[in-house]
């Protein structure tokens, strides 16, 4: 799917909304199974599919609020053979999110589900390979950082991302279309033009959250900001909260950005085209790349 991996992770999110927000009592029974089916299978609960499915049909057609005790009574009926304890665990987790959704802002809801549904460490222990996992892992940080930015309460963040989502379906159908995608994804690809959303002091580098289980390597989420910012071909965008008039343009952006000397690399890039312009270097490494270019005598 061109739209990327935000949009993938979005279509878990938008399923656990429609429970929370109470709309999933609208739609038919089959629609309703497929859905729980997905609530079941992601983190798996390690049940085969085929059980799950049919444990989700039976699910479709009773409230949330006695999921737990049905499973209980299929746990029960299925003596020693069936073991039900990880589903059992995961309804009455979303049972607990559906009962708490009205207070809660979105954002609330998707840090207790990462953290009871133990996502982080489902995601390590199901990765093929460490680069899996830290792509599956950034998929997670990602959104985290959208819902913690939009500030919505469920029924506007189930909106948006399923406006999100039918926009993903329309832009497949372009030749030309807006691609959406992680900055880890996008290792080794060039844009023309590329966005880089939500460059916050807050919010980049992300900050570790316990309650979710969420670790930072702040190294790393160094590295794939350089990554973001070297995408782009010919235009590169970077947005982020403006500061108040009396400080300094940058004093709300991420201090990846600061970190970055901005003004001194578009000095340094001038320099490729004008040659007889006198350049000062700033830095060992921007000295370095002025020799290496035969600008600045070695």
């Amino acid at each position: 799917m061109k739209f990327g991996a935000l949009c993938w992770f979005s279509g878990a999110l938008t399923v656990l909304l429609t429970f929370v927000t109470g709309i999933d009592m609208a739609l038919e029974s089959d629609e309703r199974a497929k859905m729980i089916y997905e609530l079941l299978r992601f983190p798996h609960t390690y049940v085969p599919n085929t059980q799950l499915m049919d444990i989700s049909r039976r699910l479709s057609r009773m409230e949330h609020r006695n999921w737990a005790p049905a499973i209980d009574a299929m746990q029960i009926s299925g003596g020693k053979k069936s073991r039900l304890e990880n589903v059992r665990e995961r309804v009455w987790t979303i049972s607990q999110l559906c009962d708490m959704s009205r207070d809660k802002l979105a954002i609330d809801i998707y840090e207790h589900y990462l953290s009871e549904t133990k996502m982080e460490e489902w995601l390590s222990n199901s990765s093929a390979s460490s680069d899996e996992f830290q792509e599956a892992k950034e998929r997670i940080q990602s959104l985290a950082t959208v819902l913690g930015a939009l500030n919505l309460d469920c029924n506007m963040a189930l909106e948006y991302f399923q406006r999100l989502i039918l926009m993903s379906k329309a832009q497949t159908r372009k030749r030309q279309g807006v691609t959406l995608t992680t900055m880890f994804r996008a290792k080794g690809c060039e844009y023309h033009t590329v966005l880089l959303p939500y460059w916050d002091g807050d919010t980049l580098p992300m900050k570790s959250n316990n309650e979710s289980g969420i670790t930072v390597d702040e190294a790393e989420e160094r590295r794939l900001a350089y990554v973001g910012m070297t995408r782009a071909k010919h235009l590169l965008k970077i947005f982020h909260c403006p500061a108040p008039e009396t400080d300094h343009p940058l004093s709300k952006a991420s201090k990846f950005l600061l970190e970055s000397l901005v003004e001194q690399s578009l000095t340094l890039a001038d320099s490729m085209y004008d040659k007889n312009r006198r350049i000062t270097p700033h830095t060992k490494i921007s000295e370095r790349y002025l020799q290496k270019v035969g600008i600045l005598p070695c």
